[in-house]
């Protein structure tokens, strides 16, 4: 195969696959498939700069054009690796100082692109060149590795397509230093970027299919309950048919998050919300509504009914863990005049027993 072939197939692939992730960005707002379509496009781009008759012009490699083209090429790339290491592994919420290590390595190899036109061609520039992005690499590579380890599940895959990428940047980085000129040498650095394409789309295939999964508790998540409320509550309506809503809420949770660590505090919500589920029936929608609140949602079922789920959630709860969980509870009536209404009230009756857990608590201090 020629280089102009070859480098065709790598736009093909690149392009492709890039704009499916562009599109699912357009449906789910979710920021690393949109880091996803910049690492692809930028890897489509940068082919194009290797080989720019594929665009049908005739360009020399050192012309002005491309040496303005080639550092804003690899910048964006270099951004877009970072973006989506940060935003598909949470790294603000769970691992802060990778966000911070990996930005200042970022800015590191930015001010390298854009001076390396301006400094010799020197083994120690190619030294210090190799050794801010191998940094930036590694960096990376050990926040994923972090990230598995603290339970993210398709961190797995963003490890695997990492790996490839590392390989290839390894190898054709040696290449170009002793000056190496054969097909592995020529296509590392593609094959490399193809590798990790591939496997940070499985990862990404599987956040879009567990969209509506809480990736810390397992349950559903707030846009789970965004989207089944509207759902149920417009059936309940036509149906003239009963609907009741549960917020469940862990009482002191920053107090136990303060003394034991986040850690111990994640492992806490992670039971609270799967013994709390284990007291729905399958037809219910248990999600976790945000931070150390849940709710549920509970078709057909009355209001004694529905305090009798709260109940068994509140001592499931006390009997197998160190806290203690409060519980609004609120059903469809003829006054309640919208979903929204429902969540008012369920808010309400939650304050209220939060209210109720307070007072009890400071009358058994005055007793003591």
């Amino acid at each position: 195969m020629t280089s102009a072939g070859a480098a065709l197939l790598f736009v093909g692939f690149f392009s492709a696959i890039g704009l499916y992730n562009a599109l699912v960005y357009c449906t789910t707002r979710d920021r690393p498939f949109l880091w996803y379509f910049g690492i692809m496009a930028s890897m489509a781009a940068i082919e194009v700069l290797f080989e720019p008759s594929l665009l049908g012009i005739s360009v020399a490699r050192n012309s002005f054009g491309l040496n303005v083209l080639r550092p804003a090429i690899l910048i964006a790339f270099f951004a877009s690796e970072a973006g989506f290491a940060i935003s598909f592994l949470r790294l603000p919420e769970h691992l802060p100082r990778y966000v911070r290590a990996i930005t200042a390595l970022l800015s590191v190899n930015i001010a390298g692109i854009i001076l390396e036109n301006a400094l010799p061609a020197t083994a120690l520039h190619r030294v210090l060149d190799d050794l801010a992005l191998f940094a930036f690499l590694g960096t990376c590579a050990a926040a994923g590795a972090r990230s598995r380890r603290l339970g993210h599940y398709n961190a797995r895959y963003y490890l695997l397509a990492f790996a490839g990428a590392c390989a290839g940047v390894v190898i054709n980085d040696v290449a170009q230093d002793l000056a190496w000129h054969n097909a592995i040498a020529a296509y590392s650095f593609q094959t490399g970027m193809a590798w990790e394409g591939l496997f940070l789309a499985l990862a990404l295939a599987g956040r879009a299919r567990f969209a509506t999964i809480d990736q810390l508790t397992g349950v559903g998540n707030r846009r789970a309950f965004d989207e089944a409320l509207p759902t149920l509550w417009m059936a309940a309506q036509r149906g003239k048919t009963a609907l009741a809503l549960l917020f469940i809420d862990v009482d002191d949770f920053k107090g136990y998050n303060d003394t034991y660590g986040h850690p111990a505090g994640d492992d806490l919500l992670r039971r609270i919300a799967h013994l709390c589920a284990s007291c729905c029936e399958r037809s219910d929608i248990f999600t976790r509504y945000g931070g150390d609140e849940f709710a549920a949602i509970l078709p057909h079922v009355s209001a004694s009914h529905a305090n009798g789920v709260a109940r068994r959630m509140r001592e499931i709860v006390e009997q197998s863990c160190p806290v203690t969980i409060s519980v609004g509870v609120a059903v469809l009536d003829e006054t309640t005049t919208s979903a929204h209404q429902l969540v008012a009230r369920s808010d309400a009756a939650l304050y209220d027993a939060k209210a109720l857990l307070k007072s009890r608590l400071r009358q058994y201090a005055g007793g003591e």
